[in-house]
């Protein structure tokens, strides 16, 4: 398998693009539909965000080299989220796109808020829940 240094390289050339575009969904950001879907359950707002997702990689697929979605956004939901982050992954792949996991929770500044947030749930947790 190539190096994704590589692959990045041949996906700019062969699209002639440098574009990444960040996936860093916000619920409150959603368009009213979805925002409406996300309020009734954390599995909906999992859903409403691969639905958004979706519409985004549908738009960007041939003028963008890959996508950057950055993981505490979609880990604030859960496993929800992580569910969420595993299908915008593989949309991405199929679209034709190069995914770039922005995983950088620990930095030395305060972590972002949904990085926070998600902390503090799983910190809530049992091993049984």
């Amino acid at each position: 398998m190539k190096k994704l240094c590589d692959r990045l390289i041949e996906t700019i050339e062969r699209k002639r693009t440098c574009v990444v575009v960040g996936l860093d969904p916000q619920l409150d950001s959603l368009p009213s539909e979805l925002r409406e879907k996300a309020r009734r359950s954390t599995a909906d707002a999992a859903d409403a965000i691969m639905e958004f997702n979706r519409r985004i990689l549908d738009a960007v697929a041939d003028h963008a080299a890959a996508v950057k979605p950055q993981s505490a956004f979609y880990e604030a939901l859960g496993w929800e989220g992580v569910r969420a982050l595993a299908g915008t992954v593989r949309a991405a792949r199929d679209s034709g796109l190069l995914v770039i996991a922005d995983v950088s929770a620990a930095t030395s500044a305060p972590p972002p808020k949904p990085t926070r947030r998600a902390i503090s749930t799983c910190s809530r947790r049992t091993p049984s829940q």
